[in-house]
């Protein structure tokens, strides 16, 4: 069983004002839902391979573009993009597997997103904003639910089964604000990435499997990567003001599990999560010149996202001495860069850049839990913070932790 569904997504919103007054606004406002769901149930039995596969591909553009002229040049160029796709492969609850070669359950998921807002103004004077946010959720989910009877017919096998999450999501946002005037300009840029997918591989709680194979249990978050780069420019023989916003998070979980209070008999089990490239990015730069000039920006990037492989309590793990692996690994990485100037004959800069890395991972075994074989549990987490300003007022770093677990 598979389903497959590809996306390609483009928007074009533009606009441009002239006058006197000249007042225009570009806006773009896109919700993505997509649900790619593939799922078996009831009582199985085949001669080869049983398959359920669930893959999503979607690629998502956006520009939008606001350009003002006149004696007074008011503007605003905003997009708002929110996705909450899932793709979903699943055994499901209560299902048994008579015999097959191998069982396997596979959810994928590769998301792309890339942002342009763009305002530029020319006059007397100008004011304008322009505002971008991007929010990513939804879970790329492969399961075997609860109470699922997996080769336990005494006169047929089941061969390898395997659970596999996999997602890359990458997001990429660019702004721009360019205001040429006379009399004075005010200006703002605001760009706010909120990436939080679940990707979950997971047995659940009182299922029961005997295999003549291996028993693999994977989740892989490939990439989860967010970067804002933000570019302001005021430019006037008067008063003008730029602030400029960068706050790019990466959050969510990673997780493979098996749950409690049932039973694995195989040639070796893995349970694996894996975090291989969790990064945030926010890079600022914001020019501001005039008889009295200031800006201010403020860059803020962070990484929150938890990694977890587990097996729950009362489990049962009979391997035959075999390796039981239950792994937990992620690579995070933080980095902002504020960086400007204002020039007048007053003028003020402030500069502010934050690096975050929090989040938790964890490898666990539950409590009354048995496992007849050797039993490595590991937990590895590389941190990075990056903070950098560039010009007049301070910076503050704050540095990820690391938390192991393992209960046997």
């Amino acid at each position: 069983m598979k389903a497959h569904e590809l996306d390609h997504i483009s928007n074009i919103v533009g606009q441009v004002a002239g006058g006197a007054i000249g007042i225009g606004a570009a806006i773009g406002i896109m919700n993505i839902a997509d649900n790619v769901t593939a799922s078996a149930g009831g009582t199985l039995s085949a001669g080869g391979t049983i398959k359920v596969d669930a893959i999503l591909g979607s690629d998502v553009k956006i520009l939008t573009f606001d350009g003002a002229a006149g004696g007074v040049a008011l503007g605003a160029a905003v997009a708002v993009v929110s996705d909450s796709s899932a793709t979903q492969a699943s055994l499901a609850d209560g299902a048994q597997v008579i015999k097959a070669s191998s069982l396997s359950i596979n959810a994928d998921a590769t998301r792309t997103f890339d942002l342009s807002t763009d305002k530029v103004a020319v006059g007397a004077a100008a004011a304008g904003v322009t505002f971008t946010k991007l929010t990513v959720t939804g879970n790329i989910s492969a399961t075997i639910g609860n109470d699922v009877q997996i080769g336990q017919n005494a006169l047929s096998t089941v061969g390898d089964v395997t659970v596999m999450s996999r997602a890359t999501v990458h997001a990429v946002m660019n702004t721009t604000i360019f205001d040429v005037t006379v009399g004075g300009n005010l200006d703002a840029s605001f760009a706010l990435i909120d990436l939080t997918p679940d990707v979950i591989a997971s047995i659940g709680d009182n299922t029961d499997i005997t295999s003549t194979g291996a028993v693999k249990v994977k989740a892989e978050g490939t990439e989860m990567s967010a970067d804002t780069e933000v570019d302001g420019t005021a430019v006037t023989l008067g008063l003008t003001f730029n602030g400029t916003f960068a706050l790019p998070t990466v959050g969510g979980t990673t997780r493979a599990s098996i749950g409690s209070n049932g039973s694995v008999e195989s040639v070796g089990l893995t349970v694996d999560a894996k975090d291989l490239k969790n990064v945030a990015t926010a890079n600022l730069t914001t020019v501001a010149a005039g008889t009295i000039a200031a800006s201010g920006a403020l860059a803020t990037a962070n990484v929150t996202r938890s990694t977890t492989a587990s097996i729950g309590g009362n489990a049962s793990i009979l391997n035959g001495g075999h390796i039981v692996e239950v792994d937990a690994t992620s690579t995070n990485t933080a980095t902002s860069t504020a960086q400007g100037a204002a020039l007048g004959a007053a003028s003020v800069s402030i500069l502010v850049s934050l690096a975050n890395v929090s989040g938790a991972t964890r490898a666990s075994v539950g409590a009354g839990s048995s496992v007849a074989g050797t039993l490595n549990v590991k937990a590895k987490d590389t941190s990075h913070g990056t903070p950098d300003d560039q010009g007049a007022g301070r910076r503050r770093f704050h540095r990820g932790w690391h938390e192991r677990q393992c209960c046997d």
